[in-house]
């Protein structure tokens, strides 16, 4: 099972499901390959409502599935559509972040899932350790590439799945040569985000480019957001020592 797992708010998924489908059309859509027809003698009402009617019966690029927790929506997408995950997420973001407008109220943050599995270590090791094997192989020239586990784990009570013997299994796939951990501006992320018995897998660069696919801070866009944050205070600058030493000279001599 392929999709995206959004982050919305708890209370409003009805809304935040309608402002994810408007996200998915407005900057992901597919567009169908249409056969030449020639000159229409309908109206221009006729054409737009001929159009309109097309849109209508357009299908979905996906629907809903539970997660089973509240606030955490799964936009599995259906078999007829040729984007992968990582390709829609992009664009979506790519989308958010050129327009510097916020897109969504309900909406907070996004990532790519290409493939579900049992909630369990061997299952996910499985699962993953070919395309982080593929990946490796296929560097190029990317150079030095930094990485991060993004762990998520809701309402499962397995206490075999823990963050740091996933990351240490994830990890020896990578190739220590070429490919460093960097928890703080990861530009690729390893996601494993377990919701009750279920494991949702991705994998995708621009991690950190994309803040984090945070759809909130992407519609913020750099300048404002540096804007937003407090100004730091400078420190009092400090005279020089000499000067300091002569002041003290000259107060000794005053008390003498």
């Amino acid at each position: 099972m392929r999709g995206l797992i959004f982050t919305v708010d708890p209370f409003k998924e009805g809304q935040a499901m309608k402002e994810i489908k408007t996200l998915i059309r407005k900057y992901a859509d597919e567009e169908e390959e249409k056969e030449e027809v020639k000159p229409s003698k309908l109206s221009i009402s006729d054409m737009l409502a001929q159009e309109l009617q097309e849109e209508k019966e357009k299908p979905e690029m996906g629907n809903f599935t539970s997660t089973g927790c509240k606030g955490n929506l799964f936009y599995k997408l259906n078999p007829h559509v040729k984007q992968d995950p990582n390709t829609i997420a992009l664009k979506i973001a790519e989308g958010i972040k050129s327009s510097g407008q916020q897109q969504s109220r309900f909406v907070y943050k996004m990532l790519p899932i290409f493939k579900t599995c049992a909630a369990h270590p061997e299952a996910i090791e499985r699962e993953l350790s070919g395309t982080l094997k593929s990946f490796c192989e296929n560097f190029g020239d990317l150079g030095l590439i930094n990485y991060a586990l993004i762990w998520n784990k809701k309402s499962c009570s397995n206490t075999d799945l823990e963050r740091v013997p996933i990351a240490t299994a994830l990890g020896k796939y990578m190739r220590p040569d070429r490919a460093a951990v960097d928890l703080k501006t990861p530009n690729y992320a390893i996601i494993v985000s377990i919701y009750k018995t279920v494991a949702c897998l991705g994998f995708i660069g621009e991690y950190n480019t994309f803040k984090s696919f945070n759809i909130h801070k992407l519609g913020v866009g750099d300048k404002k957001e540096n804007e937003d944050q407090p100004e730091r205070k400078q420190p009092a600058e400090q005279p020089p020592q000499e000067e300091v030493e002569e002041a003290e000279e000259e107060a000794e001599d005053d008390a003498n």
